[in-house]
């Protein structure tokens, strides 16, 4: 992952700016791996201090250099608080103190807000590095006091290359990487049987439930603990049907059975469909529930696509 981070436009101008001494107040770190995000934040907070803190940055054992919230932990008043106190205190080895927040896509809009000031006007010396795998979740207002620093998505020979360098045992890296979106961390769940294969077979319900099942199926959601994750899976599923119907070429991991429930969508519907889950990613911005919303999403799909079946 070094390997991959280091070769980005994103990495590239962080260095050039902390080496330069023209470093932002705050930026905002875009990328779409949630299952190494944490990782890349470390990878990028490095670039703030001399090489000599790199270990202890990267060991998050800095004084200088925190990180909010910690491993398991998410964002909460308590935490919001005790980063709003630290922020206050002078650096204790350098100029420069750096605050690392992990995961912000996960913040409510509540948390988000109570940083609004502190982000705009904070303490000499003190700086902000932001993560999030997602956008939609962030308000307006920090991303505007945020210069944004944005990592794609991998190709697919990148992500197979980076699972031979992680794993020597590796047999299928090609495989792997071919279902990832260009996400090293989502070919690792495949490959390792996590999140990923937990989902799929969600994935799948909703993609061939009919009218009747839909309610079962999305009761089932309730269970999810990573909305983004799940709705990004599924909205891929409707592109791969997609490209698919359209001869389009893909592959997916989620083998035959997704090729024979496209056969019950016309391209027209599957792009309505993509459509709606734009719409349901909007909707999961603002709380609103993940199982309530996939409900709602696959009942207009299922009628589109019982119209465009008569038209």
């Amino acid at each position: 992952m070094d390997v991959l981070l280091k070769a980005t436009t994103a990495y590239r101008l962080l260095a050039q700016e902390a080496q330069s001494n023209r470093l932002a107040n705050t930026y905002l770190l875009l990328f779409p791996d949630a299952d190494n995000l944490r990782f890349a934040l470390n990878r990028f907070a490095r670039l703030f201090f001399a090489e000599k803190d790199a270990e202890r940055v990267g060991r998050e054992k800095h004084p200088d250099c925190l990180f909010y919230p910690a491993v398991g932990k998410g964002w909460d008043k308590d935490v919001v608080a005790a980063l709003l106190e630290e922020s206050s205190l002078s650096p204790v080895e350098g100029e420069r103190k750096l605050f690392v927040l992990d995961a912000f896509h996960k913040a409510s809009a509540v948390v988000q807000n109570k940083l609004l000031k502190v982000l705009e006007e904070p303490p000499t010396g003190v700086h902000f590095l932001i993560g999030a795998s997602n956008e939609f979740p962030l308000l307006a207002t920090v991303k505007s006091r945020a210069k944004k620093l944005e990592v794609p998505p991998f190709s697919e020979e990148e992500v197979a290359a980076c699972l031979c360098r992680r794993y020597t045992d590796c047999t299928m890296p090609e495989v792997y990487a071919s279902v990832s979106d260009g996400l090293v961390g989502r070919a690792e769940n495949f490959m390792l049987g996590g999140t990923y294969s937990k989902i799929q077979p969600l994935v799948m319900q909703c993609v061939q439930a009919s009218a009747q099942e839909i309610p079962a199926v999305s009761k089932k959601l309730t269970k999810i603990t990573d909305k983004w994750e799940f709705i990004s899976l599924l909205k891929r599923a409707y592109r791969d049907m997609l490209f698919y119907r359209t001869n389009q070429p893909f592959v997916t991991g989620m083998g035959e059975g997704l090729k024979q429930a496209a056969g019950a969508f016309t391209p027209a519907s599957l792009l309505y469909a993509l459509e709606i889950f734009s719409e349901a990613e909007k909707q999961l911005t603002f709380n609103a529930n993940l199982a309530q919303c996939v409900e709602i999403a696959l009942f207009k799909i299922d009628k589109e696509k019982s119209r465009c079946k008569k038209s």
